[in-house]
C-alpha cells in the first residue's frame, strides 16, 4: 500500500509538471521535498506558493514556521563557523521566537558563548606567555564579561595582574637607575636599562622619551669619537662609528656627509693597496684604473697617488704598441679602437691622436664606397660597384669580403660579355627571340653594358612585327583590366609602334596614363596621411590605390604596415582607458617606432612618460611618509596613484595596510582622550581589513570593556 501511494504520489508530480499548472498540493509536496533536502527557503517559498493557491490548506503554517526555525538555526550555525557572533546570536534569538522553548537554542546559544569566551581565554593565555600581561587582562576581561562564571579566567587574570605588577614596578626601577646614568653621562648604559624599561611596561609615561633621549645624547657621543678616527685617517673604524651614531640619531647635522666622506675614504685606500700590488705586478691598465678611480674620492690621501703618473705612460706605450700591430695585421677596427682609448686617457701621448683621428677617417671613406658598392651590386650596375670596391681596397686592404666582391663583380662583366657577344651572333643570323633571350638575362646582370639595351628593343620591335599582333593586342587589354598597367602600356606602345591606329590602342594608353596618375596622386595622399599619423586614411587611400593599380610601388607593403600600427595604436587607446598606462605606452613606442612623426602617438606617449615619472615621485614619498609614519599623507598618496594607474608596483597591497595603520591611529588617538565608544569601531574596522593587525583587536575589547563601564560620579 506505501508503495501504491508513493505512485500514485509520483504520477501526481508527473502530471503536474507535464501540464504546466501545479496545484496547492504539489506545492506542499515541492516544500517537502526541499525541506527534507535542507534547503529550507525553497521549502518556504513552495509553502507559501502553497497558501496562494489554497489559503484554507491545513497544516502550511506549521510546516512554514518548522522551515523557518531550521533555518534560522542553519544560519546561525554558519555564522558561528564564520566566527560571526552577532549574526550568529541574533539568528539564535530569532530562532527562539519561533519555537520558545525548544531545547536546541539555548543549547547553541550557550555554545556561542563558550566558544567566544574561550577564544579570549586562549588569546588571553597566548599574550600572558609571550610575557603581555597588559593586553592579556584585557583578553581575560572580556572572557567574563562574555561568560562572568568562567573560573580559569578569574584565576587567570589574578595571575595577569600580578605579572603586570612586577613588571611595572622592575621597568620603573630600571628607569630610575637610567635617569642615573644619564646625569653620569653614561649614555650606552642609560639606553640599555630605558630600553629594558620600555620592554617591560609599554605603557611607562617617560620610558620612551626618555629611550630617544638617550639615544640622541649617545649617538652625540658616538659621531665625536667618529670625527676623532676621522681626523686620524682611520677611515674603516670611523665609518663603522657613524654608522653607529646615525642609527642612534638620523637628524643630527652634517652626519650623512660625513659618513659619505668617510666611506669614500676608505675605498679610496683599499683601491691604492689594489694599485700599488697591480704596479708590483706590471698590469698597468688595473694599476691606473684603481688609481684613476681613488684618485675621483680622495681628498686626503693624494700624495699616496705618486704613481698615477707613472702608471698612465705605462699604460698607454702598452695600449699604443698594441694598436700599432694591429694597424700592421690589418685589424684596423681593433687598432681605432686602441688608438681611441690611448687619446681617451692620455691625449697628449706620442700621435694616438693624430693616428685615430687618420684611421677614423680611412675606415669610414672605406665603409661609404663599400656601402655603395654593395648597394650599386645589388642594383646590377656593375660599373659602380668596381669603382667603389677598387677605392675601399685601396684605402683599407682587404676590408672585410672586398676581394670576394671584387671577384664576383669581374665574374659577373665576364659573363654579360659573353652573353652579349652570343646575343648579336642570334641577332645577326635573325634568330630574334634566342637574342631576345640572351639579351634580357645579360641585363639581369648588369643593367649599362654597352649597346644591350638598344639591341633588345631592336630584337622586340621585330618579334612585335612577326608575332600575331591580335594575340598581344587581348593580352594588353586582359592586363589593363586586371590592373597589371605597367605591362598593358608596354605592349600596347610596342603594338602602337607596328599600327598607331588600330582599334582604341590611343584611347588605352591614355586611360592607362590617367589610371596611373590618379593611382601616383592617392598613393603620395596615403603617404602624407602616413606622415601626419592618419594611418585610418592612409590604409583607405593605398587601398583604392591598389584598386586601381595592382601592384602599384610598395603600396600593398605599406597599407599592411598601416594597418598592423593603426590595430597597435587601438590597442595601446584601449590599455589607457583602462589605466594600463606602461603597456599602453609600450603600444604606443612600438607605433613610433614604425611611424616616428606619429603625433598622437608621440603625444599620448609623451604625457604617459611624464606622468611615470610624477606617479614614481609620488611612490617614494609614499614609502618616506610611511616609513615616517605619515600614515594619512602615504594613505593620500597610494589613493592617488591607484586611481592614475591601475597596476603600479604593490600600491594596490599596501592601500589596505595603511587604511588599517590611519584606522589604528584615529583609534589610539581617541582612546588616548578616554573616548573609548568611539574608539572601538577604528580598531574594529582595522582587524577585520587586516585580521592580526597589530594589536587591534585586543584595544577593540578594551575599548568596549572600558565603554560598558559605568562611569564614576
Amino acid at each position: 500500500m506505501r508503495f501504491l501511494a508513493g505512485s500514485f504520489l509520483l504520477m501526481g508530480i508527473i502530471t503536474t509538471v507535464l501540464t504546466g499548472c501545479k496545484t496547492a498540493e504539489s506545492h506542499m509536496i515541492q516544500g517537502d521535498s526541499h525541506f527534507l533536502r535542507g534547503d529550507f527557503e525553497l521549502a518556504i517559498d513552495e509553502y507559501h506558493a502553497a497558501t496562494g493557491k489554497d489559503p484554507n490548506l491545513l497544516g502550511v503554517e506549521q510546516k512554514i514556521n518548522k522551515a523557518r526555525f531550521k533555518l534560522e538555526l542553519k544560519r546561525g550555525d554558519l555564522a558561528s563557523q564564520s566566527k560571526n557572533w552577532q549574526q550568529a546570536e541574533r539568528h539564535y534569538k530569532e530562532a527562539g521566537t519561533i519555537k520558545p522553548n525548544d531545547p536546541s537554542v539555548s543549547q547553541r546559544l550557550q555554545q556561542l558563548l563558550d566558544r567566544r569566551a574561550n577564544l579570549h581565554f586562549q588569546e588571553g593565555q597566548k599574550l600572558l606567555g609571550q610575557g603581555n600581561p597588559f593586553h592579556a587582562i584585557a583578553e581575560f576581561e572580556e572572557t567574563l564579561a562574555i561568560l562572568p562564571t568562567h573560573q580559569r579566567a578569574r584565576q587567570a587574570i589574578e595571575a595577569a595582574k600580578n605579572e603586570k605588577k612586577n613588571r611595572e614596578e622592575t621597568a620603573e626601577e630600571e628607569f630610575q637607575k637610567g635617569l642615573e646614568a644619564l646625569e653620569r653621562d653614561e649614555y650606552q648604559l642609560a639606553v640599555r636599562l630605558f630600553a629594558s624599561a620600555n620592554n617591560k611596561n609599554p605603557y611607562h609615561p617617560n620610558a620612551k622619551r626618555e629611550l630617544t633621549n638617550a639615544r640622541r645624547q649617545l649617538g652625540a657621543q658616538i659621531a665625536t669619537q667618529a670625527d676623532a678616527l676621522f681626523t686620524a685617517q682611520d677611515w674603516k673604524q670611523a665609518t663603522q662609528l657613524y654608522r653607529k651614531a646615525i642609527g642612534l640619531h638620523p637628524k643630527l647635522p652634517g652626519l650623512a656627509q660625513k659618513l659619505k666622506q668617510a666611506q669614500q675614504e676608505s675605498r679610496a685606500k683599499v683601491l691604492i693597496v689594489e694599485g700599488n700590488k697591480a704596479y708590483q705586478a706590471g698590469d698597468w691598465k688595473t694599476a691606473y684604473q684603481r688609481f684613476a678611480h681613488a684618485s675621483e674620492l680622495t681628498q686626503a690621501q693624494k700624495e699616496d697617488l705618486s704613481l698615477l703618473t707613472t702608471v698612465k705612460d705605462n699604460l698607454a706605450q702598452e695600449v699604443y704598441i698594441d694598436a700599432q700591430n694591429l694597424e700592421k695585421a690589418g685589424q684596423f677596427e681593433e687598432a681605432l679602437n686602441g688608438f681611441r682609448e690611448v687619446a681617451g686617457f692620455h691625449p697628449d701621448f706620442r700621435d694616438a691622436k693624430d693616428r685615430a683621428e687618420k684611421l677614423e677617417v680611412a675606415l669610414r671613406t672605406a665603409r661609404r664606397a663599400y656601402q655603395t658598392a654593395c648597394r650599386a651590386q645589388q642594383e646590377h650596375d656593375l660599373r659602380i660597384a668596381r669603382e667603389q670596391f677598387r677605392i675601399c681596397d685601396e684605402l683599407i686592404p682587404n676590408f672585410r669580403d672586398v676581394t670576394k666582391r671584387k671577384k664576383e663583380v669581374e665574374d659577373a662583366f665576364a659573363r654579360a660579355a659573353l652573353l652579349y657577344n652570343r646575343g648579336v651572333k642570334a641577332q645577326n643570323r635573325g634568330d630574334h627571340d634566342r637574342a631576345r633571350i640572351l639579351f634580357e638575362e645579360c641585363l639581369s646582370i648588369t643593367n649599362n653594358y654597352k649597346d644591350v639595351k638598344r639591341r633588345l628593343d631592336e630584337a622586340r620591335d621585330t618579334l612585335v612585327q612577326s608575332s600575331d599582333f591580335e594575340d598581344r593586342y587581348k593580352l594588353a587589354c586582359r592586363l589593363q583590366e586586371e590592373g597589371h598597367l605597367e605591362r598593358s602600356k608596354k605592349i600596347f606602345l610596342e603594338c602602337q609602334k607596328i599600327q598607331p591606329e588600330y582599334r582604341d590602342i590611343t584611347q588605352r594608353i591614355r586611360k592607362i596614363d590617367a589610371t596611373t596618375e590618379a593611382a601616383s596622386d592617392l598613393y603620395d595622399r596615403a603617404r602624407q596621411a602616413e606622415t601626419t599619423g592618419k594611418l585610418a586614411r592612409a590604409e583607405a587611400l593605398f587601398d583604392e590605390c591598389l584598386s586601381l593599380v595592382t601592384p602599384f610601388k610598395d603600396a600593398a607593403q605599406r597599407r599592411k604596415r598601416a594597418q598592423r600600427v593603426h590595430k597597435i595604436f587601438n590597442e595601446g587607446l584601449r590599455l589607457e582607458r583602462e589605466k594600463h598606462l606602461f603597456k599602453a605606452l609600450f603600444k604606443y613606442e612600438e607605433v613610433l617606432h614604425l611611424y616616428s612623426s606619429h603625433p598622437d602617438a608621440q603625444r599620448r606617449a609623451q604625457r604617459i612618460s611624464e606622468l611615470g615619472k610624477e606617479i614614481q615621485s609620488a611612490y617614494e614619498k609614499l614609502l618616506e611618509s610611511q616609513r615616517q609614519g605619515k600614515f594619512k599623507q602615504a594613505l593620500a598618496l597610494a589613493q592617488q596613484i591607484s586611481q592614475r594607474v591601475k597596476v603600479f608596483r604593490d600600491v594596490n597591497k599596501r592601500i589596505p595596510l595603511l587604511e588599517s595603520e590611519v584606522d589604528y591611529q584615529q583609534g589610539h588617538d581617541l582612546e588616548e582622550q578616554g573616548k573609548y565608544k568611539e574608539a572601538a569601531p577604528f580598531f574594529e574596522r582595522a582587524e577585520n581589513r587586516t585580521p592580526g593587525f597589530r594589536d587591534s583587536k585586543v584595544r577593540h575589547s578594551a575599548c568596549l570593556n572600558q565603554a560598558s563601564k559605568p562611569k564614576s560620579k
